[in-house]
Parts: structure tokens; sequence; C-alpha cells
């Protein structure tokens, strides 16, 4: 759509989550099987003010992970890419996933997930990965 490539959300959830519980030791440490991960609401935030406040409260710690707090121009290249709200009720939660690799000039939104993978599998642009930080609040 528009140039831009959108793969249902957590799409690989179910591919992540078969294979964790087919392995005897991730098994002991999360269980015979996950139950109530399908249902759930997601929603996309586009509120300008928040993202801002959210980036000048965010963006030194998430610096501080790769060790580039004093690094002016990581400072100047990072930004928070999106905001969004999942809604769970008691019972229901999030599989386990994957988050997709990203590449300087190409993310997500630009290109299917799975060729992303595959870039970061093979090893070949890791001079253009995008380090990035995932924060969750609760």
């Amino acid at each position: 759509q528009g140039g831009k490539h959108y793969l249902t959300y957590r799409w690989d959830a179910q591919v992540v989550d078969e294979r964790t519980h087919s392995n005897p030791s991730l098994r002991d440490l999360f269980g015979e099987e996950t139950q109530g991960a399908t249902e759930n609401f997601r929603l996309v935030i586009d509120d300008q003010d928040l993202t801002a406040d959210l980036e000048q409260a965010l963006l030194p710690t998430a610096l501080s992970v790769f060790g580039q707090e004093g690094n002016q121009e990581a400072i100047n290249l990072s930004h928070v890419f999106m905001v969004y709200a999942t809604v769970n009720l008691p019972g229901q939660l999030i599989n386990l996933h994957l988050d997709v690799p990203e590449f300087m000039g190409l993310d997500r939104s630009s290109c299917p997930n799975y060729l992303l993978s595959a870039a970061h599998c093979s090893g070949l642009f890791e001079g253009r990965r995008v380090r990035n930080v995932t924060a969750v609040i609760y």
C-alpha cells in the first residue's frame, strides 16, 4: 500500500512460540504452551507532544545501552520510531516474538519483514544496521 509493506501484527509470533515450546529447555522456562496470546488490542499513538516527551525522557538511557550517551552524532540521529499501546485483559498476553531488524534507509515500513530478517542473518549489512532499543512501560 503506497510503497509500504504491512504484515499482520506479530505475524511471526506463532512461529516463534511453536519453536519455543518444541525445545525442552525453553519449555521448562516458559511452560508447555501459551494461551490467550491472540486476544489483545493494539493502538498506534500519533501524538507529537507525547513522542517528544518520551524521546527526551528515554533517549539518554537508550543511548547508554550502547555506550553512546556522549556521542553527539548518535544523539542527533536517534529518535522515537513508534509509540503504541497494547491493551490486555487478565489472562491475555503477547506471544514471544522477534523484533524486526532495521538498516539505515530501510525499515519495516519500506521493506518486507522477511527480507529485513534475511539481510540481518546474512551478516552482509552489519555496517548499515540500526541498533535499536524497545522500551516497554506498564
